[in-house]
């Protein structure tokens, strides 16, 4: 049980590598930070609904944008799990759904995690 708490406790989100991606500055990258949260809270059920609908074009553009975003603030296993649907997408191949539940359950534990770090003093 130790285990599995600590594994739903590990950080998913490099805080000190996304600061250093905006240049060192904390206020700016609190700032991308608010704008990542803004955007995956709009992406992920846009994502969703585009995979239910077999939507794979549209799928692969989020996915792709979900990537980049999740790189830029330092998620990067988020980021490479995106990458990896997002190329999927492309060459017209749907995961399995346990991939995509585990990339979406990522997604949100990223999304928690952002808005945690965000409301810190």
């Amino acid at each position: 049980v130790l285990a599995l708490a600590y594994h739903q406790r590990r950080p998913r989100i490099d805080f000190e590598r996304g600061i250093f991606s905006v240049g060192g500055d904390k206020n700016l990258y609190l700032r991308v930070l608010s704008s990542f949260i803004s955007e995956l809270e709009q992406l992920i059920p846009s994502l969703k609904k585009a995979i239910e609908e077999q939507d794979l074009h549209s799928g692969a553009e989020l996915a792709h944008k979900a990537k980049g975003s999740c790189g830029t603030i330092g998620a990067l296993k988020a980021q490479k799990l995106c990458a990896n649907l997002q190329q999927n997408l492309e060459n017209g191949n749907l995961p399995p759904q346990e991939t995509l539940d585990g990339v979406f359950i990522l997604l949100e534990q990223v999304l928690q995690e952002a808005k945690e770090f965000a409301s810190k003093p």
